[in-house]
C-alpha cells in the first residue's frame, strides 16, 4: 500500500471515529501517519484495524497521554491511549535490555516507562534499537505478544459480555478508577476473566510467531524455545501488570482500584487456565520463579522500585480478599 492510500485510508477512518471519540471525552484520534519517530506505531496500528475488523469491531489510538486502554460496547470500539502504546513499546524493551530471558544484557534507553516527553523511538530503515539484530527482533515478539494482551482483554470483557450482565456501564478501561456499580469484588473478577481471553489471545500469537519465524529468527526461537510457552507468556503479562501497578500505584485499600495487583493477577491466570477450584490448589511451582524474573527486570530499571512489593501483596489479609475475588469470577466468565 503506497502513502497516498494509506493517507487516504486513515482520514477515513478518523473521520469515522472523532465523533465518537468525543462524545464518549476521549479526545481525538493520535495521528498515526505524523509520528515518523516510532517505527512500530504504522504497521501494528493497521494490523490491529484489519484483526479487529473480522470480528465487527473498530480500532483507534488516542491522544491521550495516559496509560490506558478501554472497550466502548455500544459502539463496539477496543481503544489504546497512545500513552499505552508507548509503554508498551519502553516496557519491551527493558525486558530486553534486562537480559533475563538469557540474552545480553544492554544499556536502557529510558528511566521512566510513562514519561511520554521522552517517547519510544526506533525500527526505523536507517536507526535500529540494538545493534544486535536478535535483540531487536526479540524485542517485536515481546511487544507484540503484550500488544494483543492488552487487545485481547478489552475482547475478553465483549467477549463474557461484561456490557450487559447486570450492570450500567457502557465503557470498560484498564485504570484505577472506579466507575459504575459494581461492587469491587466483581470489577475484579471481572478484570481477571478479560485477563484469561489477553493471555489465550497472546499465547497464541507468540507461538505462531515463533513457528512461523513471525518477527523472529533461528536465534530468537531458540532463546524462547528454553522457556514453555505458558510460563514465557505469564512472565510478560505480569511485567506488564507490575508496571501498571508502578503507574497507578498500590494501596492496601483494594477497594479504591479497578484492578487487583500484578501476583494476583499472574496467580489467577494460573489457577483459572488450570481451572483450579480454588488458589490453594497445587501446581503454582512455576509462579516463584516468574515473579523473581519480574523483580530483576524492575530491578534493572532506574525508577522507582519498590523491592517490598511481593511481600505487600501476599499477607493474609490480601489472600482473604483473593479469595472473594476468585470465588466471583464464575459470574462473570461467558466464555
Amino acid at each position: 500500500m503506497n502513502t497516498l492510500i494509506f493517507e487516504k485510508s486513515f482520514n477515513r477512518h478518523t473521520e469515522y471515529l472523532n465523533p465518537t471519540l468525543i462524545k464518549y471525552n476521549l479526545g481525538f484520534h493520535y495521528e498515526v501517519l505524523e509520528n515518523k519517530e516510532n517505527g512500530l506505531l504504522q504497521p501494528f496500528f493497521f494490523k490491529l484495524c484489519d484483526e479487529l475488523k473480522k470480528d465487527n469491531l473498530d480500532f483507534a489510538i488516542t491522544h491521550d497521554d495516559t496509560v490506558n486502554a478501554g472497550v466502548l460496547y455500544r459502539e463496539n470500539l477496543v481503544f489504546i491511549t497512545f500513552g499505552m502504546f508507548d509503554s508498551l513499546c519502553k516496557l519491551a524493551e527493558l525486558i530486553c535490555c534486562s537480559g533475563v530471558l538469557g540474552n545480553e544484557k544492554s544499556e536502557k534507553r529510558y528511566e521512566n516507562l510513562n514519561f511520554i516527553g521522552n517517547p519510544f523511538t526506533g525500527f526505523k530503515k536507517t536507526k535500529p534499537v540494538f545493534d544486535c539484530e536478535t535483540t531487536s527482533k526479540l524485542l517485536l515478539v515481546i511487544f507484540d505478544c503484550l500488544l494483543v494482551f492488552v487487545i485481547g482483554h478489552e475482547k475478553g470483557h465483549i467477549d463474557n459480555a461484561h456490557g450487559n450482565i447486570g450492570q450500567s456501564k457502557i465503557t470498560e478501561d484498564i485504570t484505577n478508577t472506579i466507575t459504575g456499580n459494581l461492587s469491587v469484588i466483581s470489577q475484579h473478577a471481572k478484570e481477571l476473566v478479560a485477563d484469561l481471553s489477553g493471555f489465550n489471545h497472546a499465547k497464541y500469537r507468540l507461538n505462531y510467531s515463533i513457528s512461523k519465524n513471525k518477527h523472529t529468527s533461528p536465534e530468537v526461537s531458540k532463546l524462547l524455545n528454553n522457556i514453555d510457552s505458558d510460563t514465557l507468556v505469564l512472565f510478560i503479562l505480569t511485567c506488564f501488570f507490575k508496571m501498571m501497578d508502578n503507574i497507578y500505584g498500590v494501596s492496601p485499600d483494594m477497594t479504591t482500584r479497578s484492578h487487583p495487583y500484578a501476583s494476583f493477577r499472574a496467580h489467577t491466570l494460573l489457577a483459572m487456565k488450570f481451572n483450579y477450584k480454588n488458589l490453594e490448589s497445587g501446581g503454582f511451582d512455576s509462579l516463584n520463579a516468574i515473579l523473581t524474573m519480574v523483580d530483576e527486570v524492575f530491578e534493572y530499571s532506574s525508577a522507582r522500585h519498590d523491592s517490598e512489593w511481593l511481600k505487600k501483596s501476599t499477607t493474609k489479609e490480601m489472600s482473604e480478599w483473593y479469595s472473594m475475588i476468585y470465588g466471583e469470577i464464575p459470574k462473570w466468565r461467558v466464555t
